[in-house]
Formats: structure tokens, C-alpha cells, sequence
């Protein structure tokens, strides 16, 4: 048995805080940046994480990918369903880099995310509300309501 590790120290907590904040910045661009602050602020409990994830939204912007969306998406989807195909907390799933990517892309990932979720659900949900700000899912919902609700909500958009 190891010995347990040490809890760290107030700078490199913050640190890591800072690091996780830029990094959702960079994937998420000045897309859904209430959404990011509003998850960021939850995750930690810290008003200056808050503030730092703030203070960076307004001095970066994503640099626009010459690769087409289908295929940035295809690409982004396999690794991230790679990486967290033995993760069963949401939480820890859309946290992943190439998950806050596809948020990132925007509205240009809502067909790819609804037809991946019409072929083979996977926990799409938390994504659709971020990028679309829209929830049309109720509260006493199963997953395989939530699914029907959303493909439900594509189609009536022409997205699927």
C-alpha cells in the first residue's frame, strides 16, 4: 500500500485551478461562457476561479480549425469515447479536453452530436444544453427520455 498523497498546498491549487480554467477557455472559445463560468464556479466553490475564467474569456478567442466540422468532430467524439469508456461519472466525462472541444465548435456540432445520439446514446445531454442553452428535457425524465426529447428537438430544428 502507498502512502496516501499529500493534499496541496494553497498556490498549487491554484494553479491547477488556473490551468483547468484556461484550458476550458481555450476549448470553449467565447462560446457558452456563462455556462462554463456557472460549472467552473460549482466545480471549485471559488469566487477567484471565477474571476480568472472571466478575466481570460475576454482576452482569447479560439483559433478558427481549417479542418471541416464533420471530421473535427469524428475526431474529437472517438477519442473522448475512447478515453472515458470505463468513467461512469458524468461529471469527470465532461470534463474531458476533447468533450469541452466540441462544445467549443458550437452550433456547428449540434447535427453530429444529435445523430451520434440518435445511433448510439452516449452522455451527450450536459453538451446539447451548453451549446444550445435550451433544455427540453423534464426534471422526472429517464435517459432514454431525455434522448427522445432531444432527437425530438433536433428534428423540429432540421437538424437531424
Amino acid at each position: 500500500m502507498g502512502s496516501p498523497q499529500a493534499a496541496p498546498t494553497p498556490q498549487e491549487d491554484m494553479t491547477l485551478k488556473t490551468s483547468y480554467v484556461s484550458l476550458s477557455i481555450q476549448a470553449f472559445g467565447t462560446i457558452g461562457i456563462a455556462s462554463i463560468l456557472d460549472n467552473l464556479a460549482a466545480l471549485y466553490a471559488d469566487p477567484s476561479a471565477q474571476f480568472t475564467a472571466l478575466v481570460i474569456s475576454k482576452h482569447h478567442r479560439a483559433p478558427k480549425s481549417a479542418e471541416p466540422s464533420s471530421v473535427k468532430f469524428a475526431r474529437l467524439a472517438a477519442e473522448w469515447k475512447r478515453d472515458t469508456r470505463f468513467v461512469s461519472v458524468v461529471r469527470q466525462k465532461m470534463t474531458h479536453h476533447a468533450y469541452l472541444k466540441i462544445i467549443g465548435m458550437g452550433k456547428d456540432a449540434l447535427p453530429f452530436i444529435l445523430k451520434d445520439l440518435d445511433d448510439q446514446p452516449a452522455d451527450w445531454i450536459p453538451a446539447l444544453i451548453s451549446i444550445t442553452e435550451e433544455n427540453p428535457v423534464n426534471p422526472d425524465d429517464s435517459f432514454e427520455q431525455a434522448v427522445k426529447a432531444w432527437l425530438k428537438w433536433g428534428r423540429d430544428r432540421d437538424l437531424l
